[in-house]
């Protein structure tokens, strides 16, 4: 009898957590990574291209930027954002003060695409001032 009992506690704690669903998404997220940034001002013609590299835990994302160019969010250093429950995207540049451009997108498959916005301190979002891609290094 012993003997049974101790094979069938056995195949419960085999089977049982197997047969769990999970129902909450993963802490991090296929958003994480190198990416290639271009940004293109409001007549389609690119004004900054670079490397970002960041990480999502949960909706936070933070991580570093090397972009070139002319437009306002050039130049080295941090990165901060943020993912809503929409899925949007919002990528700011820290070390920029009003005045500074920030990026608003969503991410479809290796890639996120949106709009870039003038912060002039009004909310919910600045001015637009053109659009933007990420794509994946490793794609």
């Amino acid at each position: 009898m012993r003997c049974w009992l101790v094979f069938i506690l056995s195949i419960i704690v085999i089977i049982v957590p197997g047969c769990h669903k999970q129902t909450n998404p993963p802490t991090s997220s296929d958003s994480s990574g190198l990416y290639q940034y271009t940004a293109y001002d409001s007549s389609a013609t690119i004004v900054v291209t670079g490397t970002m590299h960041f990480t999502r835990l949960d909706s936070v994302i933070s991580g570093e930027r090397n972009l070139t160019g002319s437009g306002r969010e050039a130049g080295s250093g941090s990165i901060s954002g943020s993912v809503n429950s929409d899925g949007i995207i919002t990528i700011l540049f820290p070390s920029q003060q009003v005045g500074a451009v920030y990026i608003v997108g969503r991410q479809a498959n290796s890639s996120i695409t949106g709009d870039r916005y003038l912060d002039t301190g009004a909310r919910p979002r600045g001015i637009k001032v053109g659009t933007f891609q990420l794509i994946a290094a490793n794609h």
